[in-house]
């Protein structure tokens, strides 16, 4: 199980951190946590972190009570008996089964945490009413005054991703959304460290976004929502802008020489300056009011603390908070008297505290029990606001100045300073030795699925994938099995540069029943083909395909459609792709996916095709709710020419309430709508079996298929006057989608409509396979 995996490399390569503690320890205090058989497997659990934490902190625990050679033992289990119930291995472990373990664990987490309570302080009690997006699952953190000080922006989860919305200092309305992702403008923001810093004149936001291949600084005009995104050539990790009291300098945290350090950036000028150049990782700059000094963190062999550094000098860099923890998020007031910032000097719970400048003195501002993080002074200094994990979630608060009261003092030691390891020289290291890559395939992936169609089609897929290490040379088997038949597939694609070329050979099969003559049917295509495809962005990529191929049809193809035995293709196929899609936990929710087709069949000789054909296939999502969606399929394919291919379609998730491949035609088009409402995100049966993502679906089908030799008439008029389909065929209906262990399962009930009525007879359906 993962908790194993993941939880042993969480515990043997990496210590606690504030954070990973912080939503650890919220858990169990709020009786938010994962058993161990719910972390069998995280991907199907909402909070993937907080299962890394809980493994991390289930080892510890193992070790902690049991020993290490216990956990030896394990091992040595494992490795004896791979194949045996993993219950029976911790039996034969620990003398407990995996529920009695879980349940001791559990107690020992509680017994730990639960005494913090005493002494702590709720949010909602102690800090007021949350302000900014306030909902049960919405995250609202990063806050920013604007200079005002009568509004403030924040960024929030609000819809499903990070968008900065303003408003009003009485929490009454939300004034603008400065962000739109759904146009694609950017992917995300980076909320590391100080993500969002508003202008001394009010005018600029400032954030860093994540934008195809790169990170860039993102300006957002808040008055006429102008913005502008500037790429930072050669730096990497860049993270907590800010603004100087200029309004036309930013000071920001990134990495250009092997480590973080500071940097500012004139925005008229384009001009960057360099702030520090040592070993440690910095990040966290403040400007002073007069732009020669940076208030920054610096992290050393673990600890972070607050430095300063005068503008063209690196050795005036002076450590200004000391001791055995983490203090982080500097700001400071406007008089430069006073420094806010976070500190995990208490029982390591990230809390608010103020370093007096001049009587070199700390007080503890907060006691929490979930932790503090994004303080900062309005503009008079007269509030304080910041951000607070509790429950699962943040939430932003804010106090008067006045209102806070020393819990704690501490003298500010400056005896204990980590500054002078931070000035050792950055090194240049040269390779010793240099090897060539030797080409050597090795088993890249293996992917198996399983389909059962409407018409009780039992489909096997099976992809198997060999590289070289760097994946520049890819091969692909894929072998697929319907019932009695077959298919293969073999791909090799060379990928060492951004055009990707690549060669296949292909035995394709598909088999058709006809209900008259009671018999099957079979249709083979097999041949070679040569691709290429290029990417022009994250977004978007244009492939070309060249593919010669032999088609072979059964006799009675000849009976139905007058097709001969054996046809040859040699045609170049155009593919525009486009994917913005957004995928929640289940499905996507919101963006699109398509890929328009062009295809054009060659005659060298008389017994070639030669026709053309056109395609779509259109998906677009739309976002509901936080968890439910609208989703929208139009598909068509045109074939034109002498030689016209016949398609068949319908049942499936194509035409539900139809049977399998009812329709067929040179011309298909079909368009799928569906409402989607998840249910329940698991249920635990026994053992290792799941049933995961219980979703319904409102759906209404339309579609049709005809040829040229066909006078399709898509509606009429009944004796009534009303007009009804007539080819074109539609069901509505509802559903249910669930997935149990690598399969999706799905279960239709369908009634056919005609535009003027729906009638009465419902079709139930089922099948394995994926959805739209």
């Amino acid at each position: 199980p993962m908790y194993i995996m993941e939880g042993c490399s969480e515990s043997f390569s990496y210590d606690w951190d504030m954070q990973g503690l912080m939503v650890l320890r919220d858990a169990f205090i709020n009786n938010k946590f994962y058993t161990l058989p719910e972390m069998r497997n995280f991907y199907y659990n909402p909070n993937v972190y907080l299962c890394y934490k809980e493994s991390h902190a289930f080892i510890d625990f193992l070790i902690e009570e049991y020993g290490d050679d216990k956990m030896k033992l394990l091992f040595r289990n494992i490795r004896r008996n791979p194949k045996i119930n993993f219950d029976k291995i911790l039996y034969d472990t620990y003398s407990l089964n995996e529920e009695e373990l879980s349940e001791i664990w559990i107690n020992y987490m509680k017994k730990k945490f639960w005494p913090m309570i005493k002494d702590k302080e709720v949010p909602q009690i102690s800090y007021g009413k949350p302000i900014g997006e306030t909902g049960e699952y919405i995250n609202t953190f990063k806050p920013a005054y604007l200079p005002s000080g009568d509004l403030f922006a924040y960024i929030t989860t609000k819809n499903q991703q990070f968008d900065i919305f303003i408003k009003g200092a009485d929490d009454k309305n939300i004034i603008k959304r400065l962000t739109k992702q759904d146009d694609l403008f950017f992917e995300y923001i980076i909320v590391d460290g100080n993500a969002l810093n508003i202008s001394p004149d009010g005018n600029w936001a400032a954030l860093f976004v994540r934008d195809n291949e790169a990170d860039k600084l993102l300006l957002i005009n808040i008055i006429t929502e102008e913005t502008r995104k500037i790429k930072f050539e050669g730096f990497e990790s860049m993270s907590s802008p800010s603004w100087g009291s200029d309004s036309k300098t930013i000071v920001f945290a990134a990495d250009k020489t092997g480590s973080t350090d500071i940097w500012s950036y004139h925005i008229e000028t384009g001009k960057f300056e360099q702030w520090t150049d040592d070993n440690c990782e910095d990040f966290h700059p403040r400007f002073s009011q007069d732009m020669k000094t940076v208030y920054y963190v610096s992290e050393f062999k673990g600890r972070k603390k607050i430095y300063t550094i005068k503008k063209g000098d690196f050795n005036s860099k002076k450590q200004i908070t000391f001791g055995n923890w983490d203090d982080i998020q500097p700001f400071l007031s406007k008089d430069e008297k006073k420094i806010i910032f976070i500190s995990g000097r208490v029982d390591d719970i990230p809390n608010l505290f103020e370093l007096d400048l001049e009587k070199n003195e700390v007080i503890q501002l907060t006691n929490t029990l979930g932790g503090i993080f994004d303080p900062a002074y309005s503009p008079d200094n007269s509030e304080i606001i910041f951000s607070c994990y509790y429950n699962g979630t943040f939430k932003i608060f804010r106090k008067k100045t006045k209102e806070f009261h020393s819990i704690a003092d501490f003298y500010n030691d400056e005896s204990d300073k980590v500054e002078e390891f931070c000035f050792l020289e950055k090194k240049s290291y040269k390779l010793s030795r240099e090897h060539d890559i030797k080409f050597k395939l090795e088993p890249s992936f293996v992917y198996s699925n399983l389909e059962f169609s409407t018409a009780g089609e039992l489909k096997n897929y099976t992809l198997i994938g060999l590289s070289d290490i760097m994946e520049d040379h890819l091969f692909i088997i894929s072998i697929n099995s319907i019932q009695q038949f077959s298919d293969s597939y073999f791909v090799y694609m060379f990928r060492k540069y951004r055009m990707t070329f690549g060669a296949s050979i292909f035995n394709f099969g598909n088999y058709y029943f006809f209900p008259v003559l009671n018999e099957v049917g079979i249709h083979r295509n097999y041949g070679g083909s040569l691709f290429m495809s290029y990417p022009l962005n994250k977004y978007n990529r244009v492939e070309l395909y060249t593919t010669f191929a032999q088609l072979y049809w059964d006799p009675i193809f000849q009976v139905y459609f007058n097709l001969p035995r054996y046809e040859h293709e040699l045609s170049a196929d155009f593919r525009f792709i486009r994917d913005t899609a957004r995928w929640a936990q289940f499905d996507p929710i919101s963006g699109e996916r398509y890929v328009l087709m062009v295809k054009q069949y060659m005659t060298p000789r008389e017994s070639f095709k030669k026709m053309t054909e056109y395609g779509i296939d259109y998906r677009k999502y739309f976002r509901l709710s936080r968890r439910a969606s609208y989703a929208l399929r139009l598909f068509g394919i045109w074939s034109t020419g002498p030689d016209q291919y016949i398609r068949f379609f319908g049942g499936g998730n194509q035409l539900r309430g139809f049977e399998f491949n009812q329709f067929y035609g040179s011309r298909v088009a079909f368009i799928n709508n569906e409402f989607r409402i998840p249910f329940i995100d698991i249920i635990r049966l026994f053992g290792f079996l799941d049933l995961y993502y219980i979703r319904g679906v409102l759906f209404w089908d339309i579609g049709s298929a005809w040829s040229d030799d066909y006078h399709w008439e898509p509606f009429r008029k009944d004796e009534n006057g009303n007009w009804r389909f007539e080819d074109i065929k539609s069901s509505v209906g509802s559903g249910l989608r669930l997935r149990g262990g690598y399969f999706d399962f799905n279960f239709y009930f369908a009634k056919k409509m005609d535009l003027h009525k729906i009638y009465p007879n419902t079709i139930y359906q089922f099948y394995i396979g994926s959805n739209f």
